[in-house]
């Protein structure tokens, strides 16, 4: 194997010692599902440690033997350590004496379920809350969001809302509390009375707010990991700690250096942090479900894969990868066929939220880890040609207007359109990560959430009418339109309409 030489770089850590690597590739983040090796030569600037420190050695990304892997996993472990501390101490020591008290005489009652909701303004969060709403056995949910400057919180559900064609009307309900706060804080940013009512009350929270970033590095996500020990704080010092359940919205990208030549990436905590070792926002994800597992509470980590559109009108977020790509290969006027067989796995949005809420209502003992990814995968090349088929369709194309090219023939348009399209978000977001996608996540076991979710039993995969309700949802949008093909060529094209 041919060793990749890579330049030496400067990179500003934070206490917790992260750093990147650029190597010739480009790739500017570490994963062992690189196969390679290169000579490395790289300089840390640590804020809290001192000078400037130069490292040279061979590093392994298939084996992680490999200076920058190891300060990477050195990264997560610290941020572990911080936020764990604390945790082996026992429950009630965090209690008022009455609370302690009312514990001893209050249990989960699963005909009135109190739930507290992060996040409740996003994609799988709207669902979720959607759900909540209409299940019987809600006496309550406090849906916890940051504040707007701009709209108030009714308006930033209610626009979610119709976008994704919910019913509006369960924003009215009585069992809905909506509350304004920052959970990175002590107190929630909450009130006293609210927070003594929730601590009296609550008997399960829902942690799914977290900012997604392809690119951003661990420090970037600390204030969430930070939010993620708060509301453990609070689930821990409430009176129904011993039976509260707390349901995690973790990500398959916190496996995003598994290993599959080891199988599946297996329904059960995983310690070794090298498996996790790659973008921010999945070392991120990780680093919380290490805590939560130290926690001492009833909880559950589901390591969701890539959610399409909703089932009912296809709607899915224009900012995210599948979206961009999508858009950016109509300017280029072709579709790329992926350069492995890529098995796609993507879970429906309502699927997943009904999956996360049966698993997380079953009577028997919770899994701390539940794999949800759709469990009948179809072939890259499957999907490629249904959105060629449904792009033309819908935008009364030619039907030769949309070939499928090879991937680096496409990746090679992609690149003469971005120096051409510079002020196009969408190509320019797709050209800097296009050796990142399709991102994949790994195979992995669905033991748990076959067993314990009917809705995960009985899907049925991806059909040609689930890719025709997102096209469609694009173009009803204006995400989509026929005027945007082969739009690189024409450098004097209007901006605004990009």
């Amino acid at each position: 194997m041919t060793p990749i030489t890579n330049k030496a770089s400067v990179v500003e850590i934070t206490d917790y010692k992260y750093t990147t690597c650029s190597t010739s590739s480009g790739r500017t983040n570490l994963s062992s599902n690189f196969m390679g090796f290169f000579h490395s030569t790289f300089q840390v600037r640590c804020s809290t440690h001192g000078p400037t420190t130069a490292y040279s050695g061979t590093c392994r990304l298939d084996t992680g033997d490999c200076s920058l892997f190891k300060l990477e996993m050195r990264a997560i472990e610290s941020m572990i350590e911080k936020y764990t501390a604390g945790l082996d101490n026992d429950i009630d020591s965090l209690m008022h004496p009455v609370q302690v008290l009312d514990r001893n005489t209050k249990h989960r009652s699963l005909s009135a379920e109190t739930i507290l909701l992060t996040g409740s303004t996003g994609n799988l969060g709207s669902q979720l809350l959607v759900d909540l709403l209409s299940r019987d056995n809600i006496q309550r949910v406090y849906a916890v969001n940051r504040p707007s400057s701009t709209q108030s919180m009714m308006q930033r559900h209610s626009d979610r809302f119709i976008d994704k064609g919910l019913d509006v009307s369960l924003l009215a309900s009585a069992k809905l509390v909506f509350l304004e706060g920052d959970i990175s804080l002590p107190d929630l940013g909450l009130s006293k009375i609210v927070l003594d009512e929730m601590r009296q009350d609550l008997t399960m929270i829902i942690h799914n707010a977290w900012t997604f970033g392809f690119r951003k590095t661990l420090p970037f996500f600390e204030d969430h990991v930070k939010g993620t020990r708060t509301l453990i704080d609070l689930a821990r010092s409430s009176v129904q700690s011993e039976h509260l359940r707390f349901l995690f919205a973790s990500t398959c990208s916190a496996m995003q250096s598994w290993d599959e030549r080891k199988g599946p990436y297996p329904e059960k905590l995983i310690s070794d942090a090298k498996h996790a070792v790659g973008s921010g926002y999945g070392e991120s994800k990780y680093i919380a479900e290490r805590i939560l597992a130290k926690s001492g509470l009833r909880a559950a980590s589901f390591r969701i894969g890539q959610i399409s559109g909703l089932e009912n009108n296809g709607a899915w977020p224009i900012h995210e990868w599948i979206p961009a790509t999508v858009n950016a290969a109509l300017r280029l006027g072709s579709l790329p066929i992926p350069n492995k067989e890529y098995q796609c796995r993507w879970i429906p949005m309502a699927t997943t939220s009904k999956a996360i809420l049966e698993i997380g209502f079953t009577e028997g003992a919770l899994p701390f880890a539940v794999n949800l990814q759709h469990p009948q995968a179809i072939s890259g090349k499957f999907l490629m040609r249904g959105l060629q088929k449904m792009i033309v369709q819908e935008l009364r194309l030619p039907s030769d207007s949309l070939p499928l090219v090879p991937h680096e023939e496409w990746i090679a348009s992609l690149e003469k359109s971005a120096s051409v399209m510079k002020s196009h978000r969408y190509i320019q977001v797709i050209a800097k990560v296009h050796d990142r996608l399709p991102p994949d996540s790994p195979d992995m076991d669905l033991t748990q959430a076959m067993r314990l979710s009917e809705t995960m039993r009985t899907l049925a995969p991806i059909e040609n009418s689930d890719i025709e309700k997102w096209v469609l949802y694009w173009v009803k949008s204006g995400f989509l339109d026929r005027s945007m093909l082969h739009a690189w060529r024409n450098k004097d094209e209007d901006p605004s309409h990009l």
